[in-house]
Order: structure tokens, then C-alpha cells, then sequence
């Protein structure tokens, strides 16, 4: 999610990746069970979907609907 920082949120999106790189890191580190770490595998491969959608849309000037 990105978040306006006007109103708290995120600078720009390589500060997206930076925190979620801290968080992970800090719940490995607190032991915390791989169930209970925020964002899954699963959460990831879908997120990667879209993106290379996005990219595949705005190269081919199309509108490409994610796959499943």
C-alpha cells in the first residue's frame, strides 16, 4: 500500500521496499513463526502478477487482465 507521506506515509516506492525488508528482518529476528510473518510467499507472487501485468499493459499499450 502505498500511503501519501503528506500524511504519514511512505517517500517514494524504494522506501516501501526498505521497510518491508526491516520488518522481515526484525520478525526473523523476534523468532517469530513463518505463519505469522507479514506478507507470504503466496502475498508476493500475487503482488509480482500485477506488476509484470502493469508492465506487460503499459509495453503493448493494451489493457492484460492478471492472470490467476
Amino acid at each position: 500500500v502505498y500511503t501519501n507521506p503528506v500524511f504519514g506515509g511512505h517517500l517514494d516506492f524504494t522506501e516501501t521496499f526498505k521497510n518491508r525488508i526491516h520488518r522481515f528482518l526484525e520478525q526473523v529476528s523476534q523468532g517469530t513463526p513463518p505463519e505469522q510473518i507479514d506478507g507470504s510467499g503466496a502475498d508476493g507472487l500475487a503482488a509480482q502478477k500485477v506488476l509484470a501485468t502493469a508492465i506487460e499493459s503499459l509495453d503493448n499499450g493494451t489493457v492484460v487482465k492478471v492472470a490467476p
